[in-house]
């Protein structure tokens, strides 16, 4: 039986999904479709959606975390997309954010994550990520390319330049390049889950911080204190760091939950813990590597960061002027 499954998968044909950008894309799409044996999948409009995104904050921002799947989803993966769209929005709530950098991060880190799942779903043996361009003044042209193996946590790159005359030359060396294996090997991003399951206290063990925090932004309608469940260290710290200047608002209850995930990055894999403080219908989030390099500790960061978030959004909830 194990024998007959592994000729049937050994028969199977290669599937190579592909993204291509630029001028003469055509010509990369007919090169790398041109390869025997393999089922090429044009997922460019895709890679452009999620990844390619341009302006001030370079993120494809999902309607404001609300986007139902694209055309080029597919439908029996739909609760993929919805559920990764969900978390960014229980992280950072409705647009405009107040913590634009939280929303930065998760709506990247989504992007990668939706792409990545889009290769396996599509049972990709290899997926191909392709640019092109042309420096009009020195009349040049730029192929970048790199492939990756959705089972690997390394992928290939391998650019070259060479006169604009030269583009179709330059991409079949580029793309033959890339078919062949061959180019400078570097660690990629892998991100496999957005959030795991709710997990214990991840500050336990470290010192409670009680230094105030110097609020970026204040206004008399904050709650001259909070209480914040569950106990724990970091719990204690936001009680102790809360200190507004001014602050004449009834105290605020809070609850912590805290997740973790795993990140690979270029050449190590991390550890996320996401915190979430949940303030009545306000929600601040602080994510946070196990590990920090420097001397503070990551309940000291974690507390600072949230109640500056925190801060914010209460002020800016509320109908009094800040100051």
């Amino acid at each position: 039986m194990h024998l007959l499954l592994a000729a049937v998968l050994a028969a199977a044909p290669a599937v190579h999904v592909i993204s291509v950008h630029g001028p003469k894309s055509d010509l990369v799409l007919a090169r790398l479709k041109a390869v025997p044996g393999v089922t090429t999948i044009d997922a460019t409009d895709l890679h452009q959606y999620l990844l390619r995104t341009e302006g001030l904050f370079p993120m494809q921002d999902f309607d404001g975390f609300s986007a139902a799947p694209v055309k080029d989803w597919a439908p029996a993966s739909a609760e993929i997309w919805t559920k990764g769209v969900a978390h960014c929005h229980t992280l950072v709530g409705d647009p405009p954010w107040s913590a634009m950098a939280a929303a930065l991060t998760c709506a990247n880190r989504l992007s990668v994550y939706l792409w990545q799942q889009y290769a396996t779903q599509r049972q990709a043996t290899r997926v191909f990520e392709l640019e092109l361009s042309i420096d009009n003044r020195k009349h040049e042209a730029r192929v970048r390319g790199a492939v990756w193996e959705p089972t690997s946590r390394d992928q290939l790159f391998f650019n070259e330049s060479g006169p604009e005359a030269d583009l179709e030359k330059t991409i079949e060396k580029v793309v033959n390049a890339l078919i062949a294996k061959k180019g400078t090997l570097q660690a990629r991003n892998v991100i496999s889950e957005l959030e795991s399951a709710a997990l214990g206290d991840p500050f336990s063990g470290q010192a409670k911080v009680t230094s105030p925090v110097a609020l970026k932004k204040t206004c008399a309608a904050l709650p001259a204190r909070l209480t914040v469940t569950p106990p724990g260290v970091l719990a204690d710290s936001l009680m102790a760091r809360w200190a507004p200047a001014g602050a004449t608002g009834p105290a605020l209850a809070c609850a912590l939950t805290f997740n973790e995930h795993t990140e690979a990055g270029v050449g190590e894999v991390m550890t996320i813990v996401t915190t979430l403080l949940t303030c009545s219908s306000t929600i601040v989030t602080s994510e946070l590597a196990r590990t920090t390099a420097g001397n503070r500790s990551t309940a000291d960061l974690a507390s600072e960061r949230l109640v500056q978030g925190l801060a914010m959004k209460l002020c800016a909830a509320k109908t009094a002027p800040t100051r």
